[in-house]
């Protein structure tokens, strides 16, 4: 998708959303973690948090998420994401 957003580039959660059109001045639905599937733009943006701390997370949300090479990432879903659910098929 063409737009201002950059590749590895670093953004705020807020400026990814405002970027890709999910967000407006008049428009701002909830969005805190997980997969954003924006289908008009074929999108499926994976969001995480790659420090965490037994202190800030439960032991269901220490997600194994991080980087393999360049261009491959593991990411694991949530635990509420099955395999047959929608998200769990894109």
């Amino acid at each position: 998708m063409a737009g201002p957003l950059t590749i590895h580039a670093a953004y705020t959660r807020d400026e990814i959303l405002l970027g890709w059109g999910h967000w407006s001045l008049e428009r701002r639905p909830d969005q805190r973690e997980g997969v954003l599937h924006i289908p008009g733009a074929k999108i499926d943006a994976f969001f995480v948090t790659l420090q965490k701390t037994e202190e800030e997370y439960s032991p269901t949300t220490m997600y194994e998420d991080y980087l393999i090479a360049h261009d491959q990432f593991h990411w694991q879903s949530q635990s509420n994401t099955s395999v047959q659910s929608p998200t769990g098929q894109r």
